[in-house]
């Protein structure tokens, strides 16, 4: 069972960060991102209290994986100015809100 709420929250998760990239969070459905993950309204609120509370899940995961996907130029050895033209490349792979160009506009 838990496993199964880790997948509905990464599905909820990933919806809304390419539902937030798609057309902004002001602008964003939350009937949307439950069609796109899903998943019901009662699941969402399991997860997230609500929709402030989703975008900032969705900006902590982002953060996360860019943090980790940077760690390894971070590596003393490596000169600063290949981190941070690394880091800048990590950028554009991981976008907006941490999503991948592939699910950007589904």
């Amino acid at each position: 069972m838990q496993k199964r709420a880790e997948i509905t929250g990464e599905a909820l998760l990933l919806a809304a960060a390419v539902e937030f990239t798609r057309v902004c969070y002001a602008d964003a459905r939350l009937e949307t991102i439950l069609t796109r993950a899903n998943v019901s309204r009662g699941a969402l609120y399991d997860h997230f209290g609500s929709k402030e509370e989703l975008a900032r899940a969705v900006i902590e995961a982002g953060s996360a994986r860019f943090r980790g996907a940077c760690r390894p130029l971070l590596a003393p050895r490596i000169p600063a100015l290949e981190a941070l033209i690394g880091i800048s490349g990590r950028q554009r792979c991981h976008g907006p809100g941490g999503v991948p160009p592939a699910h950007r506009n589904p």
